[in-house]
């Protein structure tokens, strides 16, 4: 089975997944994950020759790199749960439900911007803008709940991935500083 078979296959299973593909030194992705990853961290995007599809990738020694899909991918879930529960918004609340959906949206931007700085101090500095959203949005989520808006399980499933995120986020700026240290 070829490359791009196994990873159709897979992709077919976790279809919002970005898939990587450890091919000696490098990891590579193909079709739309290519498109996303170069994205994302500026990687240039090939065409494989023998499918004719586009493919992305690096080498292994940059996986410090990996933070920073868990991290996107927290994001663009939590998202997709923010998005997907936000209907039952009453109206005189819709600046509440506006407010959530803007950070939200404001913090996977900080993410790239952060992603993209070469700037050791501006990196940093985003970062931290990105934890003041995940604050205020923890707040925002907060007063959802109790003014009833949002039920007890929905209100779980936002901490827990918002949780998610504020460790990852946390692991990247931990890594820049003993970057910086060493």
């Amino acid at each position: 089975m070829s490359r791009v078979n196994m990873i159709k296959n897979i992709k077919e299973l976790y279809s919002k997944t970005i898939i990587l593909l450890k091919t000696g030194n490098f990891y590579e992705t193909y079709g739309r994950d290519a498109y996303i990853i170069s994205y994302l961290f500026n990687y240039q995007i090939k065409q494989e020759k023998q499918n004719n599809i586009p493919k992305s990738g690096f080498c292994k020694n940059a996986i410090s790199k990996e933070e920073k899909f868990k991290v996107v991918n927290f994001m663009r879930e939590f998202i997709v749960l923010v998005d997907s529960k936000m209907d039952n918004y009453p109206k005189k609340d819709i600046e509440l439900k506006n407010r959530i959906r803007v950070n939200s949206f404001d913090m996977l931007e900080l993410c790239y911007e952060a992603n993209c700085t070469e700037n050791i101090n501006k990196k940093k500095e985003t970062i931290n803008k990105i934890i003041a959203k995940i604050k205020v949005i923890d707040f925002l989520l907060n007063m959802s709940y109790d003014k009833q808006i949002i039920n007890q399980k929905q209100y779980y499933k936002f901490g827990l991935k918002l949780d998610d995120i504020t460790k990852y986020i946390f692991g990247w700026l931990n890594s820049i500083n003993m970057k910086k240290d060493n």
